[in-house]
């Protein structure tokens, strides 16, 4: 007997069949390679499904009732068909999503004939070359187990102070050029990069790459400092003035005033009248390579002290000890001081006037200086001469008259036994003479003649006949100038 078995789905009432659609948290269904995402099934009916999601080797089960299931995804190195198949009581349904996953084989070779050794603040100089064009450097290449995408780059720096950063301007193309880089002044020590990226519908990837680095290093000369002998860079026009900077091993400096240089060393000599007005002082420290920033400093140029003096003397004669006074002018009128110099000593005054006084005195004939000093260190010296006409005897005189009688006359003259002197320390000086005559036993004096040294018979005569006792005297004076002692 032949027996049939007929085997009929259970149809449970109410279900139906699943219908799913495949989603993800991707742009573009593309990631990059082992890295992870959320893949959605998404379904009409809400029963309870079976949702098996298999790739590869690897296959995930899930169930749900509520018609949404998410599972993550990791671990793609390639390209890869995702296939979800659901199931439950009434029918399966399958859905696939291809996923990309663009794969960057190299990132290329950089090199650059540029120098690695920058100058504080300088640029780098060449194109970093990474096109295979020469200096032995290559593109990136796309793995040839990538989905097709395209090579995109971006170039990058870092210093050691910062983390890498992106460079702006053009700085996605294979090359780096100079007019990008010459704004790129470099400061201290930076290394830069050129990121590739394996590229597809905007998504980059660049997993497990590494970069060809270029390190440039920065030779810094350290700004010089400028000492001196000034009072804060105040000079004097008719002063010299040294200006120094500290000794380094392989360091040049160069002076300069305004533009112009004036001298290479480690020290310059500001000779007195080089510069009458504010000038800048320059300075630069160099190496082999590279130099400092110019330093500066501006010299004030102060306004001298212009000094006169007067001693209120005739012809600057007076007679030794007295005392005389010495007026000093100056045109400039900042706190000034004023030392007088003289063979007795010396004095010093401040004045904030422009003018000041001293009083003194003199026992021969000798130099007197004033010497003006401004706030600013600048100077003014003045010298005059005093002189001192000084007698050291006034000679002698003597007659031959004898005595008189009540009412006659004098019959000889009075003649010069020796001639007035002056002392071997005198200014050079005239000597003149005064006669006198006294009849009133020296009380009072009356003048018979002048500047002779001997006094005529017939000058003596005119004093007619004498009926008292006469007394006749010669005055030695010495003069200079009109001055007389």
């Amino acid at each position: 007997m032949l027996v049939s078995i007929f085997l009929l789905p259970t149809l449970i009432y109410g279900q139906t069949n699943p219908d799913i659609t495949l989603s993800n948290s991707l742009d573009n269904d593309t990631v990059c390679q082992s890295t992870s995402f959320t893949l959605t099934v998404s379904d009409t009916q809400s029963d309870l499904t079976t949702y098996t999601l298999s790739y590869g080797t690897t296959q995930v089960v899930s169930s749900s009732t509520s018609g949404l299931i998410s599972f993550t995804v990791t671990g793609l190195t390639s390209e890869t068909v995702l296939t979800v198949v659901a199931s439950n009581a009434t029918g399966t349904d399958t859905s696939s999503i291809t996923i990309y996953v663009p794969l960057l084989l190299s990132s290329g070779v950089i090199s650059t004939t540029a120098s690695s050794t920058l100058c504080y603040g300088g640029y780098i100089n060449a194109d970093i070359i990474g096109d295979g064009s020469s200096l032995s450097t290559s593109s990136a290449t796309i793995d040839p187990g990538s989905s097709s995408a395209s090579i995109t780059y971006q170039w990058q720096f870092k210093t050691t102070s910062d983390d890498w950063a992106n460079f702006t301007g053009a700085s996605t193309s294979t090359n780096l050029t100079s007019s990008v880089l010459s704004g790129f002044p470099v400061f201290e020590s930076t290394t830069i990069r050129r990121v590739a990226y394996a590229t597809k519908d905007d998504v980059t990837c660049s997993v497990n790459i590494t970069y060809t680095e270029l390190s440039f290093t920065v030779s810094s000369v350290i700004d010089p400092i400028i000492t001196s002998n000034t009072t804060d860079y105040n000079v004097c026009s008719d002063q010299s003035y040294n200006f120094t900077t500290s000794t380094i091993s392989g360091i040049t400096h160069r002076w300069y005033l305004g533009t112009t240089l004036v001298h290479t060393g480690d020290s310059y000599t500001l000779d007195a009248g080089t510069i009458s007005t504010d000038s800048t002082l320059g300075l630069i420290a160099s190496s082999a390579s590279c130099s400092s920033t110019l330093v500066t400093a501006t010299l004030k140029v102060a306004p001298l002290p212009i000094i006169t003096i007067s001693s209120g003397l005739v012809s600057d004669t007076f007679c030794a000890r007295d005392e005389f006074t010495i007026t000093v002018n100056d045109t400039q009128s900042s706190n000034s001081t004023y030392k007088l110099s003289y063979a007795g000593g010396s004095e010093t005054k401040t004045s904030s006037t422009g003018a000041v006084t001293f009083t003194l005195s003199l026992a021969s004939q000798g130099d007197i200086s004033v010497t003006a000093t401004s706030l600013t260190g600048c100077t003014d010296t003045v010298t005059k001469t005093i002189f001192i006409p000084k007698l050291l005897s006034p000679g002698t005189v003597t007659s031959t008259q004898g005595v008189l009688c009540y009412g006659e006359t004098i019959s000889a003259n009075i003649s010069s036994t020796s001639v007035a002197t002056t002392t071997s320390d005198s200014s050079a000086a005239s000597i003149t003479y005064a006669w006198y005559y006294s009849t009133d036993n020296l009380v009072t004096w009356t003048s018979i003649g002048s500047n002779t040294t001997s006094l005529a018979t017939n000058t003596l005569a005119n004093l007619g006949g004498l009926v008292t006792d006469i007394t006749f005297k010669r005055e030695a004076s010495v003069s200079r100038g009109g001055s007389v002692s």
